[in-house]
């Protein structure tokens, strides 16, 4: 029997092709409902594709197109959509993250990163004062609608399978059961989990000591116990007991590693890196920290991300959900294309495909479809004015 990744694949991918898989996930997972109408399903989401492939807005996307619905008639068909739950909408959401996965994703347990993605906003909330979260200064602004994503790692293939909204008043205990609740849900199992400083807390530490898989984490230097620790030049295991008045107290393992920068980055000395390692791991302090390094495809996931998603001035948290959902749905996209179309046995030529060109070949291919202005024009005018020379 041979295994999936023994399949034959195609030898050629179009333009087409991407655009085609893209709208069928759409249309499997949100459905508008038009039939009947003058402007289909498939107008609108390439309406979509295209402004999320040129990170423009749906406006100047429609302000393009020779012959496409316009921006008024996109968003009345995407009433049905913005108008339900938050909740159900993310659900869908999900759904269309995992609809082409790369092959032997779910064949084994695999490494999962967990991190937040705050996205800048300028604006009002729409209804609620909890859809904006509050955060370091970033793009001239200290509120951003926040969302948590869970991210599956082996070899090559990086995918986000799980996507969740972070609202103001939600806690970092509740965000990580969701998501890891979703990963449950769909069958991936995970082996070893890597989280961000933003985790660090006593219940967090808590609940990771209760779960039967590795958990690792950078710690957070407060305090001057923790200085004491990470005040040392060689790598070693140690315990410590964080205290917090509210949740009580939590003894874990601290990993610290101890690194000479010879030169990186411009630094010279010993580089201090302090991990909360909870499980038992058969690795050296320094493998914990070319480990964790791992987790940084989700930095990754994030650019990459933002280089496909549509922009609105929109307080929506409905509408925006929607775009950043289709960004990672696309970035998903072109991972599934690489490894459907562009492999040789068990070799994947990624460089023939980058995230750029797969972007223009959607944007292309709705404008082969609809058509692409190239041409402005004075309108003309019921009275002429008289013309002034200054």
């Amino acid at each position: 029997m041979s295994r999936p990744d023994d399949t034959i694949v195609p030898s050629e991918l179009t333009a087409g092709d991407a655009l085609r898989e893209i709208v069928a996930i759409l249309k499997e997972h949100l459905p508008l409902e038009t039939p009947g109408r003058k402007w289909v399903d498939e107008d609108i989401y390439r309406v979509l594709i295209k402004a999320s492939a040129e990170a423009s807005t749906v406006e100047h996307t429609c302000e393009q197109m020779e012959n496409g619905p316009d921006a008024n008639t996109v968003f009345y068909w995407l009433k049905p959509i913005e108008s339900q739950p938050l909740r159900d909408l993310e659900a869908r959401a999900n759904e269309a993250l995992i609809a082409r996965l790369p092959p032997r994703l779910d064949y084994r347990p695999r490494q999962t990163a967990i991190d937040l993605v705050l996205i800048p906003y300028h604006g009002e909330p729409a209804r609620e004062a909890e859809e904006i979260r509050r955060g370091r200064a970033r793009d001239g602004t200290t509120r951003f609608h926040c969302y948590a994503t869970a991210y599956i790692i082996y070899k090559n293939k990086r995918v986000t399978v799980a996507l969740t909204v972070v609202r103001a008043d939600a806690d970092a205990l509740t965000v990580l059961k969701r998501l890891l609740t979703r990963l449950s849900e769909i069958g991936l199992r995970c082996s070893r989990l890597y989280l961000d400083r933003q985790f660090y807390c006593v219940p967090i530490i808590r609940f990771l000591q209760t779960l039967p898989f590795i958990s690792i984490m950078p710690v957070v230097c407060r305090g001057e116990r923790m200085k004491a620790l990470l005040r040392v030049n060689k790598s070693y295991r140690t315990t410590y007991t964080m205290c917090s008045q509210e949740h009580g107290e939590v003894t874990f393992t601290v990993w610290v590693v101890c690194r000479y920068l010879k030169g990186r980055r411009g630094k010279h000395g010993i580089e201090r890196l302090g991990y909360v390692v909870i499980g038992d791991l058969p690795w050296q302090p320094t493998q914990v920290r070319d480990g964790y390094r791992r987790r940084f495809g989700v930095e990754t996931s994030y650019r990459l991300m933002n280089q496909v998603r549509a922009r609105t001035t929109s307080p929506e948290p409905t509408r925006r959900l929607l775009y950043v959902a289709l960004a990672f749905l696309l970035v998903n996209l072109w991972t599934y294309l690489k490894w459907q179309y562009l492999r040789r046995g068990r070799r994947v030529y990624h460089q023939l495909l980058p995230l750029a060109k797969l972007a223009t070949f959607l944007s292309r291919a709705v404008e082969a479809i609809h058509g692409l202005k190239l041409s402005v024009a004075l309108q003309p005018e019921a009275r002429a004015s008289p013309i002034r020379i200054y």
